[in-house]
């Protein structure tokens, strides 16, 4: 694939992540029993977090996709994780540029717990 070909992929896969971690749309979001085990404030501060979050960085997120995250909250490191699956969930998606073929799932969980 030409080089140009790769960096419009990397971005389109790119926006579709940030468009589904700051909306929820798009996608599935599932949670560990630590972030449920949470209180409901805590849990929606959290996700506020993770909707806002723009640290990307070569260091968290080497292939430019937005797809890994990692937030502070209440004293405890969190991350998110965006997987790409094919629309039945049965394995990972042919092409996570595009929408049609892809369903997102974020993982929010307590690093403790990765």
């Amino acid at each position: 694939m030409p080089e140009q070909d790769e960096d419009d992929e990397k971005a389109r896969i790119r926006n579709l992540n940030d468009s589904f971690r700051v909306s929820g749309q798009g996608g599935r979001i599932v949670s560990t029993q630590g972030i449920q085990q949470l209180s409901p404030v805590d849990q929606a501060a959290v996700f506020q977090k993770i909707r806002f979050f723009s640290a990307f960085t070569q260091a968290n997120d080497p292939h430019g996709e937005h797809d890994f995250g990692s937030i502070a909250h209440g004293g405890e490191k969190i991350f998110f994780k965006i997987d790409y699956y094919n629309p039945k969930l049965e394995h990972h998606s042919e092409n996570p540029a595009d929408p049609t073929k892809t369903v997102r799932v974020m993982t929010v969980m307590l690093a403790c717990e990765y």
